[in-house]
């Protein structure tokens, strides 16, 4: 009798299994145009039917979670494809629009390569285009159509971007992802660093090409007293000239007055891409020259004029005549001293004249004096 009741219990657990409504056999799942499909499997991205009649293999349908476990492909092709009597819950249209998670270009980043990876998923199974909001002229680009994802190296324009992304999956529902980049695929490059030779008072030259600058530094020194840096601030020490940047600046190096230093400046663009120049070795004089004495013989119309310098590096000494004068232009009173002098005869017309004299090294280092004569 015992045996018996265990036997009818096992009976009527397996009869309860047969009638759960939950269908484990290989089956042609049919799905209407626009119907959204629901898998069970969270790994496996749900999708939206193309077309009416569309059939997939599915292995089992649970009604509790409107879901459908994939089936096995082999079993399904010995079953006749049909849409009548198979497993399924009431049709439900797909009314939401794919999630775009765009991995690639990253908002704000700057490239160094116009050849850009672009990197998209989405959760169904949708065509992906792109229309550039700056240089596209309202056409959307393809990139592909009834994919899941997206992940091959593309090209795009210099400078910013400014790109739209749109997915539409198979019942026309769209989605929308924008992101704004920068490309500077351009390297940097320094064209001068001057002085390039001879002295340096602490005044320098820079000219570069880059479109984009983030720094300019400009490192200076030698083993004995160290080194050091200074800034260039681009934005007010430095002008266009053309496609190239000149930039005049002063570095205090009064530190290394006497010695010989090195100079050499680092360019750095907006993609982090740097250029250096070609170092320098000056010798550093921020000394003026010293005027000892300045003095004068008229002679007639003519003014003799000599000039008593200490200056070891002298260049030259330059004189203008009336300066405030439209006529007046500077001219060279000598550019040799003997025992540290030089003389110069000026021609004058008749009246009163204001003489300056501006006298330099080879640093470029200045000391100036003026006379005043009657002739």
């Amino acid at each position: 009798m015992r045996k018996n009741t265990i036997i009818l219990m096992t009976a009527a657990v397996f009869l309860v299994m047969l009638v759960l409504p939950a269908v484990s056999a290989e089956f042609w799942a049919c799905f209407s145009k626009g119907e959204h499909i629901n898998y069970c499997n969270p790994l496996v991205p749900d999708r939206t039917a193309p077309n009416s009649g569309y059939l997939l293999c599915m292995s089992e349908y649970k009604p509790s979670q409107d879901c459908y476990n994939q089936g096995n492909w082999l079993a399904c092709n010995q079953l006749t494809p049909d849409c009548s009597n198979q497993p399924g819950g009431t049709p439900t249209l797909d009314s939401n629009p794919p999630i775009i998670t765009l991995l690639s270009p990253s908002q704000d980043h700057v490239y160094s390569s116009r050849s850009i990876l672009l990197d998209i998923l989405l959760n169904e199974q949708s065509k992906i285009t792109y229309l550039d909001n700056i240089n596209g002229k309202g056409r959307w680009k393809n990139v592909c159509k009834n994919c899941l994802s997206y992940s091959k190296k593309r090209s795009f324009k210099e400078g910013l971007n400014d790109l739209t992304f749109r997915a539409i999956d198979n019942n026309n529902n769209p989605s929308f992802e924008s992101v704004q980049f920068y490309i500077d695929s351009k390297k940097p490059r320094i064209n001068k660093l001057e002085p390039r030779k001879g002295f340096a008072s602490g005044f320098f030259e820079i000219q570069f090409t880059e479109a984009n600058p983030e720094s300019l530094i400009l490192n200076y020194g030698n083993i004995f007293q160290g080194f050091n840096s200074h800034s260039v601030d681009i934005q007010s020490e430095c002008i266009p000239n053309k496609k190239k940047q000149k930039c005049t600046t002063f570095v205090d190096i009064s530190q290394y007055n006497g010695q010989n230093i090195e100079v050499w400046a680092v360019l750095t663009d907006m993609a982090q891409v740097q250029a250096l120049s070609k170092t320098n070795f000056l010798k550093v004089d921020i000394t003026p020259p010293i005027i000892n004495s300045l003095t004068h013989i008229i002679n007639k119309r003519k003014v003799e004029v000599t000039l008593d310098i200490t200056e070891p590096n002298f260049d030259e000494a330059k004189y203008i005549v009336d300066q405030g004068s439209s006529r007046a232009r500077w001219k060279r009173f000598c550019s040799r001293l003997r025992n540290n002098e030089c003389t110069k005869k000026i021609s004058l017309r008749s009246g009163f004249h204001n003489i300056d004299i501006q006298v330099f090294d080879e640093a470029g280092n200045s000391a100036g004096r003026s006379i005043q004569v009657n002739v």
